[in-house]
């Protein structure tokens, strides 16, 4: 059996809260998701598996088409976000268009929040809620004929030809994670993968955890209990990407810094080992502290991304944060002691806030001594407490995410919280935040000292031509239909 495991396009990849930049090829990085999928077929023994990001090469959907009847393909998949349901949707219909004797399946956080709307959806033969590692290699036993029903797999969910639809419930939450495979990287062209604010020209993303304890009322992470990679199962995986050429990491974790023993760990046997790497990582303000931040210095953590979101007490309670502001001036503080660049992410717009008080954050971000901030239109997405809200105060209209998981269509538009301000407006606020911040000559002047390599001046170059640009953020916001082959 041949499988094709394929990494979507952004043709239609919906407006979500940030900058185009943001949704563009300036943030990219090997798609793990997909990758420990193949890691753990070919450690199974199971099938060939082959790997496709999409993203480069400006593929048309009949070349991807192509792609599975070229591959020979059994089998595709896909990951899809909810962001991004339409692109991944699109390429299952054009392997059956292509391949119509291949099985599509599709997995990620959107059919976990959606599974039998994904099933019914036309072109899908398969969908896989939860972390599929072991019932993807499941399902493939069972198309296989090994034996294994198509009933006893957790998260598995279809339609038959009569239309009957079977539901395996919410799907696995794998417990110890050390058991997985790593995610094979050499599937795909390692070089392709970087960030503007990278430090070197290849970086990959990383996970240490899967899983957040805390309950932020506008996350969308799947609520699943913490669980931990070992510190010497990590290490290892990162050794084993410095073998590969890859010397600069993001940690994917919903939130790294969560226990403060492991941390120490993980950073303790990057240093016993010496491997020379550079990582950055999500973290929450009220857990640092100077010995964590020296010693993640020394591991070779150069930032940290910190969720600061607003600085007014009423509205941090309404997130239910539990942090405050001077948390936030404490933790920037100790990091930039330590020589880490911070990084601060900000909300605008949140239910029930004034200008009064998106002022009074965009004045705290830009007292602040980060690096790097960014600004973000709250969107109530699917499975937030915000987005019940909404439903419950009429914000918006009946469940409009069901329905977009039910009829995908390209001009919808997730909402906000459109009271007292209407989307146009927030983004209007939200293009203006980062001008204010980033093209102040006093920030200018302190980026400029800080850059390190060849590599750095020329994305900070990018990203100021971007900021820089009148249509920063209205091409964003604009609608491009892109034609169906």
């Amino acid at each position: 059996m041949k499988i094709l495991l394929v990494n979507p396009p952004r043709f239609r990849m919906m407006q979500a809260g940030v900058p185009k930049v943001f949704m563009r090829g300036e943030f990219r990085f090997p798609p793990l998701g997909i990758l420990y999928l193949a890691s753990m077929i070919e450690k199974e023994h199971l099938a060939e598996v082959a790997a496709l990001d999409t993203q480069f090469g400006n593929m048309t959907w009949d070349e991807i088409g192509m792609a599975a009847v070229s591959h020979k393909a059994d089998v595709v998949g896909v990951t899809a976000l909810t962001t991004n349901l339409i692109d991944a949707w699109e390429v299952l219909k054009a392997v059956k268009r292509h391949r119509p004797e291949a099985v599509t399946v599709m997995g990620g956080p959107h059919v976990s929040l959606f599974a039998e709307e994904s099933a019914r959806l036309p072109g899908i033969d398969y969908v896989l809620a939860g972390e599929a590692e072991n019932t993807f290699a499941m399902l493939i036993r069972s198309l296989c004929g090994d034996g294994v029903s198509l009933n006893s797999i957790p998260g598995l969910h279809w339609v038959d030809a009569d239309g009957s639809y079977h539901g395996g419930g919410d799907g696995e939450c794998i417990d110890h994670l050390d058991t997985l495979p790593f995610p094979d990287r050499t599937k795909l062209n390692l070089q392709d993968y970087g960030t503007l604010i990278a430090r070197s020209k290849t970086a990959s993303a990383i996970l240490s955890s899967r899983g957040c304890p805390y309950n932020c009322t506008f996350c969308d992470v799947r609520r699943t209990k913490v669980r931990f990679r070992s510190a010497l199962n990590f290490a290892d995986e990162v050794q084993q990407c410095a073998s590969q050429g890859i010397h600069e990491f993001y940690l994917f974790d919903d939130t790294f810094n969560t226990n403060t023993e492991r941390v120490v760990a993980i950073c303790q046997e990057l240093i016993d080992r010496k491997l020379n790497v550079r990582w950055s990582c999500r973290g929450r303000v009220d857990t640092l502290t100077d010995e964590v931040a020296k010693l993640m210095k020394e591991a070779g953590c150069f930032r940290i991304h910190l969720g600061i979101e607003s600085v007014v007490p009423r509205i941090l309670k309404l997130m239910n944060k539990r942090i405050d502001p001077e948390q936030v001036v404490k933790s920037v503080n100790i990091g930039k002691r330590h020589g880490l660049h911070m990084h601060g992410f900000f909300m605008i717009g949140f239910p029930t806030e004034t200008m009064e008080e998106i002022n009074q954050t965009l004045a705290f971000a830009r007292k602040l001594p980060l690096n790097y901030a960014q600004f973000s239109v709250t969107t109530l997405f699917p499975g937030t407490e915000i987005y019940r809200w909404a439903m419950e105060q009429g914000i918006v209209e009946g469940d409009v995410w069901r329905e977009f998981a039910k009829n995908p269509n390209s001009n919808f538009r997730p909402p906000v919280w459109s009271n007292p301000y209407n989307i146009d407006q927030l983004y209007r606020m939200m293009e203006k935040a980062f001008r204010a911040y980033y093209l102040r000559p006093r920030y200018i002047w302190r980026s400029l000292k800080s850059l390190k390599t060849s590599y750095e001046v020329i994305s900070r170059f990018k990203g100021m031509i971007t900021v820089l640009n009148p249509q920063f953020d209205r091409k964003f916001r604009a609608k491009k239909e892109v034609r169906i082959n």
